[in-house]
């Protein structure tokens, strides 16, 4: 599985929003909660959408969301692999 963006904050101008993009790396969970980097830690100015895919057959499941992190879990439990969000900051 590929992600096409290089993790990182990104400045939509043309929409005028921002978008956060980060790979997490899951050894031997099923679940982990991401501090997002957006506007130095601050986070977000509204909750942002999120999406997550995974680099293998497993189902991912955005479970909680706020406006400075975000709780991804997959359904196997024990995983080992790669899950790819992409937090796209929304109008308030």
């Amino acid at each position: 599985h590929y992600q096409a963006l290089v993790d990182g904050v990104y400045t939509m101008p043309d929409i005028g929003r921002t978008m956060e993009v980060k790979t997490l790396s899951y050894d031997n969970t099923n679940t982990q909660t991401y501090t997002f980097t957006v506007n130095s830690g601050d986070g977000f100015s509204c909750i942002p959408i999120v999406t997550a895919t995974a680099d293998s057959d497993v189902n991912v499941f955005v479970t909680a969301v706020s406006k400075t992190q975000v709780t991804v879990e997959v359904s196997q439990a024990n995983y080992d692999g790669k899950v790819f969000i992409q937090a796209i900051e929304k109008g308030c």
